[in-house]
């Protein structure tokens, strides 16, 4: 891959969330920690939490789409503080996810 080619690539994290909790207050504080995350991880493009307009979701009425400058940033996002602590508030109301990862270019 020339150097052109390698400033066009950027690693792509989406996760398709179903919940067995729908209330308000839990998807703001879901908001405000995606929030944080795109803000203090070095290397986030796009992190964005999104309600799943698809008539064919199967279910999966959230999701995270984030973008990384590469992948060695999204596997610094996986270790951030914010992260884990986002992953153990929402845990406990996943009772199913999905994940797709990918290097684009």
């Amino acid at each position: 891959m020339d150097r052109q080619q390698a400033m066009h690539v950027m690693f792509s994290h989406t996760v398709l969330l179903k919940f067995n909790r729908s209330d308000d207050e839990f998807f703001t504080r879901i908001g405000e920690y995606a929030e944080q995350l795109r803000t203090a991880c070095e290397g986030v493009m796009q992190l964005r939490f999104v309600r799943n307009e698809a008539s064919r979701s199967g279910g999966f009425t959230h999701g995270f789409i984030t973008s990384f400058v590469d992948e060695s940033a999204h596997d610094r996002y996986q270790e951030m503080p914010a992260h884990i602590e986002l992953k153990q508030y929402i845990m406990p109301h996943v009772t199913e996810l999905i994940v797709l990862d990918s290097t684009i270019s």
